[in-house]
């Protein structure tokens, strides 16, 4: 299988049309289908379904082109990725984290350690997948943003404490809500409250007290994307630890009572290099002065 197979195929799984995939890839019509015969001889299976002149998948060239789709996304990347290390650096740190606003520090602790350490590459990795954390101990990053939780009793890692995020309520710009300097749960009353998205326990645990005690809808919402979407939109509320809070001018993070705080870390394997715990240094000096 080689990269030009790859673009015909993926490239006509899109456009489910030979020619317009052929005229989008500069190509004639017989080169396309001829990579794509190819591919699919060597596969041993059909990618598509041919009729006259129309084309759909297979139930296996669905399931074959949106893995590939992934794979060849992720090799694009790693090619980036090398070409940028190749040309200047001689090392790299990766740093997992699932959104930016979890590390605002991160810009100016990779500007400090730059002038520590010129010739090592720091690449923050965005991974919001339920699986980070067996990601981050399959090798696919060197430091990991995680709640304590998250890590309990195991012994292979080492844990450096970063921050805690505080539990606020994020409206609307506009909402009456929004002129107050603390919310209650009181204040809620006969509002639509967002839940769910993978909150941790002890964000659960302060959504099912303020819906217990207080007349207040509730409005399942799967990520933070669509939390802050239906917020705009004027739907709900939500309950939100401000690590998510970013330069949105369209929300108001509001102080909330009771208050409810989470600690973060950076985690690391056991064995770690110095350059790892060096720029973890450089990260906890900017949040924690005293360090």
């Amino acid at each position: 299988m080689n990269q030009q197979e790859i673009n015909c195929t993926l490239e006509a799984a899109k456009t489910l049309n030979f020619n317009r995939a052929a005229e989008n890839l500069y190509l004639s019509q017989p080169t396309l289908s001829h990579h794509i015969k190819n591919l699919e001889t060597e596969l041993g299976f059909q990618i598509f379904n041919r009729n006259g002149r129309s084309i759909s998948l297979t139930d296996a060239g669905k399931q074959f082109c949106q893995g590939l789709r992934e794979i060849d996304a992720d090799l694009k990347r790693l090619i980036e990725q090398c070409q940028n290390f190749s040309n200047s650096y001689q090392e790299s740190i990766r740093i997992s984290l699932f959104t930016r606003s979890a590390i605002k520090k991160l810009p100016q602790a990779m500007q400090i350690f730059s002038h520590q350490a010129s010739a090592v590459y720091v690449e923050p990795v965005f991974d919001q997948s339920v699986n980070r954390l067996d990601h981050f101990l399959a090798g696919q990053s060197d430091i990991l943003l995680v709640r304590n939780q998250e890590i309990k009793n195991m012994r292979q890692l080492v844990a450096y404490p970063l921050y805690e995020t505080v539990v606020k309520l994020v409206v609307k710009r506009n909402d009456p809500l929004a002129k107050l300097t603390t919310v209650t749960p009181a204040d809620l009353s006969g509002r639509t409250l967002l839940v769910g998205g993978g909150s941790s326990r002890e964000l659960r645990a302060l959504q099912d007290e303020v819906t217990r005690n207080q007349d207040i809808k509730t409005l399942i919402s799967h990520d933070h994307a669509t939390t802050l979407t239906r917020i705009a939109a004027g739907q709900a509320v939500c309950l939100s630890p401000d690590l998510y809070q970013d330069d949105d001018p369209h929300f108001a993070w509001l102080n909330f009572q009771p208050t409810i705080r989470m600690p973060y870390y950076l985690v690391v394997k056991k064995g770690a290099s110095q350059r790892v715990i060096d720029f973890i240094q450089i990260l906890r000096r900017l949040y924690q002065p005293e360090t």
